[in-house]
């Protein structure tokens, strides 16, 4: 019988693949014999969807600890892959207040080059986001840390607002400041 011929990269009309969805729902199973067997399958784990996001972006951006930490521990994995927006997978975590993939975002920032003060194309870094969204557990994350790993937390967004800025704006308090 012949061998089945299936591609692994193909993408829906999103752009996504089956890696992607993979990443996006937290099939940490999946995501395993997926990233597993890439040598031979051939898939590509960096490849993007019509926003520019990779699978990776998404398993950071649905909270799905036990993905991201399985995918940090592969070294060709794009972690600081931008956007078309230019978010990076850590804006994500932050954006949505994932604090448990932050906290690995931190941990592992030092040993994984991990750009935490990137900014996407409004200059907002992620901490911005951070304060934005409200997520005070996150933002006390990136206190914490903030001397250690050279954290920014005095940036500046595009329209020339600082993190206390936002923060006052959405009226979140920083009680531990």
């Amino acid at each position: 019988s012949a061998a089945l011929s299936i591609n692994l990269n193909r993408k829906d009309s999103g752009g996504w693949t089956g890696f992607h969805w993979a990443c996006n729902q937290g099939h940490a199973d999946v995501v395993k014999i997926l990233m597993n067997n890439s040598l031979n399958k051939k898939i590509y784990k960096s490849i993007k969807n019509e926003r520019g996001e990779t699978a990776f972006h998404l398993a950071c951006k649905n909270g799905h600890l036990e993905t991201v930490q399985f995918l940090l521990k592969h070294p060709e994995m794009d972690i600081n892959a931008k956007t078309i927006y230019g978010n990076t997978a850590f804006y994500y975590a932050c954006l949505f207040g994932h604090s448990d993939v932050v906290n690995v975002f931190m941990k592992n920032a030092a040993v994984l080059n991990i750009h935490l003060n990137a900014e996407n194309v409004y200059l907002r870094t992620a901490f911005l986001a951070t304060c934005q969204r409200g997520h005070f557990d996150v933002v006390k994350i990136f206190m914490d840390c903030a001397s250690t790993l050279r954290i920014d937390l005095k940036a500046k967004s595009k329209d020339g607002n600082t993190a206390f800025n936002i923060a006052c704006k959405v009226k979140m308090f920083l009680k531990s400041v």
